[in-house]
């Protein structure tokens, strides 16, 4: 959803909107003037909604949408700190090819979609101080125009810690764990032919348990990028065993369970995760957890 004065207000009516669907993913953009297309300065200008008016409503969608994760592209995390964690500007590399509209054949050019998405915005000098510097792309220059720079303001860590978060910005680090740890919980995710690896953490102080791992399972059709988080997550799971969740996450256009590999891949790895997290579980899978529940702990 492109977000612009005409429908923030409705933002926090997107969980009943959505309960009947099986929505996996749920993204709000700022509105990038830029993309517009046809339409005078005063009527760009009408359409983009101040940012310090955005926090209550998306505040509110992150804490009552629990079917699926939530994304926010491109709104300054000074305005709602609480919301940094679901907060991304720009994106990897991704290049697009602009196809000819006169008639010729080819294309018209190329360009790094995510580059060519956070031209033109600026910052004032002040943000040098923040926390989330490194991280925020600042606005667009047009809504600097309409409303300044007043609502810009530097947080510091002491402002995070006074929230209630993280002392810094934590998004992903690598998975402090023990390596026998590491290396059980690799051994559980490779069954059926698959082969994991490539272990990432990602921290999730707004979710129970505070973590989820990302591990790179390669079959031989390809890869898939699976998630495992504690189950009482209100993320959307492919299965649920008693203690955690599994989801998958494409790695390129193509849907994975297309290949003849994929499917037999989830069977058996929904047979081993249940076995091993039964009333009792294993002894790797209990070394695996507390691993991982010391290791968000240790995380400043």
């Amino acid at each position: 959803m492109c977000v612009v004065e005409e429908n923030y207000e409705s933002i926090p009516g997107f969980p009943d909107l959505l309960r009947p669907y099986d929505v996996r993913d749920l993204y709000l953009g700022l509105f990038r003037p830029d993309d517009i297309g046809e339409a005078t300065h005063e009527e760009v200008l009408a359409r983009i909604p101040r940012y310090s008016d955005l926090g209550a409503p998306l505040e509110k969608l992150v804490r009552d949408f629990v079917q699926a994760p939530v994304s926010i592209g491109n709104l300054p995390q000074c305005i709602a700190p609480r919301l940094a964690p679901y907060i991304g500007h720009g994106g990897p590399p991704t290049d697009l090819n602009l196809v000819r509209f006169d008639g010729r054949a080819g294309y018209m050019a190329s360009l790094h979609k995510y580059e060519f998405a956070v031209q033109g915005r600026v910052k004032p000098d002040r943000c040098r101080s923040c926390v989330f510097d490194a991280r925020c792309e600042g606005v667009p220059w047009q809504y600097a125009e309409k409303f300044g720079f007043d609502e810009l303001q530097p947080v510091t860590a002491e402002r995070l810690a006074a929230l209630g978060l993280p002392s810094r910005d934590v998004r992903r680090s690598d998975l402090a764990l023990p390596q026998d740890a590491k290396d059980k919980l690799l051994a559980m995710l490779s069954v059926g032919g698959g082969v994991a690896q490539n272990l990432a953490l990602r921290m999730l102080p707004n979710e129970p348990g505070h973590w989820l791992v990302e591990a790179t399972v390669r079959l031989a059709d390809g890869a898939v990028l699976l998630e495992v988080f504690p189950a009482a997550s209100p993320r959307k799971a492919f299965f649920r065993t008693n203690r955690l969740g599994f989801a998958y996450r494409r790695l390129g256009t193509e849907d994975p369970f297309t290949w003849p590999t994929t499917p037999p891949y989830f069977k058996m790895l929904r047979e081993r995760m249940k076995q091993e997290d039964g009333a009792m579980p294993s002894d790797a899978l209990r070394l695996a957890i507390d691993a991982l529940d010391s290791a968000c702990r240790a995380t400043p």
